[in-house]
C-alpha cells in the first residue's frame, strides 16, 4: 500500500470530520446529507488532501461492525498542562511493558495524543475499559480516552480526534515525537506504526486493569459526554 492508504487504514473509523482552525469540528457530509465514511476509497482521497495542506480532518471512531460498535484505534488526549508529556511518556513505557507500542504526538496546542493502533477491530467497551485501566496504572488522567462513548444512538457520531501531520500545521505540533521530544520523519512513524500494530487479543487481556483500579470505596459516576455536533455547525 502506499503512504496514503497506510495512515487512512490506521485511522479508520466511523465517519469523518472536518476541522477547523478556531477548534470547532463537524460531520463532512455528502449533498445529500450522509457523511463520509472514515473507510474506502472517498475516504482516502480527503487523506490525501489533509496531508498534503488541504482540509484537516478528524475521524469519529465508533464504526458499526456485524450489530456491535468497533473502533480501530485507541488514544487518549492530554491537555495537562506542563505535565502532559509526562504522562504521556509514563502511559508509553507502561503500556510497552504490557507489549502495547503507542505513538505520542504533539497536538495542535499545547497538549500530546497518544495513539494505539490496531491490527483489526476490538469492541469499543473492551477499548476503552482497557485503555482507562492502563492509564490508573501510571495516574494519567482518564477525561479523553478514546473512544470517549461505546455505542452511539439516534443520529450522532461521538467524538471525533484530530489527525496528525495535516499539511498545514504549525512546526513542531501535530507531529509524532519519540520519548526524547525529537519529530519522528513521516516516512519512520508510518513504518513503525503499520508494523507494530497491536492485536485486539492483547487489548482484551488488559480488561482486568479496569477493575483492579477501580477507585475504593467510591461509586464510579459516568460523566455526561457531550458529543461534537452537539455545539453546533459551523
Amino acid at each position: 500500500m502506499d503512504a496514503v492508504a497506510v495512515f487512512s487504514e490506521l485511522h479508520k473509523g466511523g465517519a469523518v470530520a472536518l476541522c477547523y482552525a478556531d477548534g470547532g469540528v463537524r460531520p463532512m457530509l455528502h449533498p445529500e446529507g450522509d457523511p463520509v465514511p472514515a473507510a474506502g476509497g472517498e475516504y482516502q482521497a480527503v487523506v490525501a488532501g489533509h496531508l498534503d495542506d488541504g482540509e484537516p480532518i478528524g475521524v469519529y471512531p465508533l464504526r458499526r461492525d456485524n450489530g456491535e460498535w468497533v473502533v480501530h484505534w485507541l488514544a487518549v488526549d492530554l491537555d495537562e498542562g506542563d505535565d502532559s508529556f509526562v504522562h504521556a511518556c509514563n502511559l508509553q513505557a507502561m503500556l510497552s511493558k504490557l507489549g502495547v507500542v503507542s505513538f505520542i504526538e504533539a497536538s495542535r496546542s499545547k497538549g500530546y495524543h497518544l495513539w494505539v493502533y490496531l491490527t483489526g477491530p476490538v469492541s469499543a467497551t473492551v477499548g476503552r475499559r482497557a485503555m482507562i485501566g492502563a492509564c490508573r496504572l501510571v495516574d494519567v488522567p482518564t477525561r479523553e480516552v478514546y473512544p470517549k462513548q461505546t455505542e452511539l444512538h439516534g443520529k450522532g457520531f461521538g467524538n471525533c480526534l484530530r489527525l496528525p501531520f495535516p499539511g498545514g500545521r504549525s512546526e513542531g505540533r501535530q507531529c509524532v515525537v519519540s520519548a526524547e521530544h525529537v519529530e519522528l520523519p513521516f516516512a519512520q512513524y508510518l513504518s513503525e506504526a503499520w508494523g507494530h500494530r497491536t492485536h485486539r487479543t492483547l487489548i482484551r487481556q488488559m480488561l482486568p486493569l479496569y477493575d483492579s483500579t477501580q477507585p475504593k470505596n467510591k461509586v464510579e459516576l459516568r460523566r455526561a459526554e457531550r458529543s461534537d455536533e452537539e455545539f453546533g455547525w459551523l
